[in-house]
């Protein structure tokens, strides 16, 4: 494609970060004029420049500094939730980074153990109480893991993502199970697109922390649910000592750029009273590894794997990242803190 800024020439590549540029180019109200945007950059640290570089590498144009400094806005925008004051439309950022991110990861994702542990998806079935007679709808759903394993306990399972490489892998993953009661949905989850009270169990695993408003997120997953009807989260919880919290969300944004903040479980309690639900009963469980699996099966920018790493290893003088790290011979063992939370509706 083709698009002009304060009437330089920019040719966009055909890849997913191109498409991402041509779509926030082409959004009307946008500030565009690159010759305001290189006084904000120190705003956004090195991080951005690195994001930058990249995105600007990817799409293969080199020696723009228009482009160079667009891409910065860009990464500045999503990494310091600073694009508001700007006029850019947030959310096509963080969906695009989010549909690049997980393309890549749907491959690994639906093939790791911690993902596709027996015991955690019984666990989450279980304590959420579905029968025979439920409708489950799993939001942003991934792989189909957990469609997967409340289909074979209720009447029908649904699932929605916003990345069609996650739908095709699950769709991979219930047809190896002969599963004929699921369904699936490319889209996004704010709005969902049912309507009122199209559910009896609405469910979403190991997502809120990539949602910008989980809140939201939360409340139309209410919406979606019958009276009566059940609402489960499960995912990460950050410690609640916020410097824990900090160093732990800091690493995850470097780990995984789709990554926008995990919660407490203070915090996760909270949003269920922020959306009027009712206490959420609550369980939890760890999801254990070692640093380099870990690393093996995320997409860090090269330049960041060294400080992910040293980030790691400054935790284990004082659990730092709230994830009992412990050094066990050459390896960093990890433990991710789960939580399950399941409302009455």
């Amino acid at each position: 494609q083709r698009q002009h800024v304060a009437d330089v020439p920019i040719h966009i590549g055909e890849c997913e970060c191109g498409r991402m540029l041509a779509r926030l180019f082409d959004h009307r109200g946008c500030d565009i004029d690159t010759g305001r945007v290189a006084p904000h950059f120190g705003e956004g640290g090195n991080d951005e420049a690195r994001a930058a570089r990249d995105i600007e590498g990817r799409i293969g144009r080199t020696g723009s500094g228009e482009l160079n400094e667009y891409a910065q806005r860009i990464f500045v925008t999503h990494r310091g939730g600073i694009g508001e004051r700007r006029g850019l439309p947030r959310e096509l950022i963080d969906d695009d980074i989010g549909v690049d991110q997980f393309t890549r990861q749907a491959a690994p994702f639906a093939n790791s153990a911690a993902m596709r542990d027996e015991e955690a998806l019984r666990l989450l079935v279980e304590f959420s109480g579905t029968g025979a007679d439920d409708t489950v709808f799993d939001v942003a759903c991934g792989p189909g893991l957990v469609v997967a394993a409340f289909a074979k306990v209720c009447r029908t399972a649904t699932g929605i993502d916003l990345t069609p490489a996650m739908i095709d892998k699950a769709r991979e993953h219930a047809a190896a199970f002969a599963l004929t009661n699921v369904d699936w949905h490319v889209g996004n989850v704010l709005p969902l697109p049912f309507p009122d009270q199209s559910f009896s169990v609405v469910v979403s695993r190991f997502a809120f922390h990539h949602f910008p408003d989980p809140l939201a997120v939360l409340r139309e997953m209410a919406r979606v649910s019958t009276r009566p009807g059940r609402i489960v989260v499960a995912d990460m919880a950050a410690s609640d000592d916020p410097k824990r919290a900090d160093a732990l969300n800091r690493m995850e944004r470097l780990r995984d750029p789709s990554h926008t903040r995990a919660l407490s479980l203070a915090e996760l309690r909270g949003l269920f009273a922020q959306a009027g639900l009712s206490a959420p009963r609550e369980t939890t469980y760890d999801v254990r590894g070692e640093l380099e699996g870990l690393l093996a099966g995320s997409f860090p920018a090269p330049a960041d794997v060294p400080v992910i790493r040293q980030i790691f290893a400054d935790s284990l003088a004082d659990n730092g990242l709230g994830m009992k790290t412990k050094q066990k011979g050459d390896k960093i063992v990890l433990s991710y803190p789960i939580a399950i939370l399941a409302a009455d509706v």
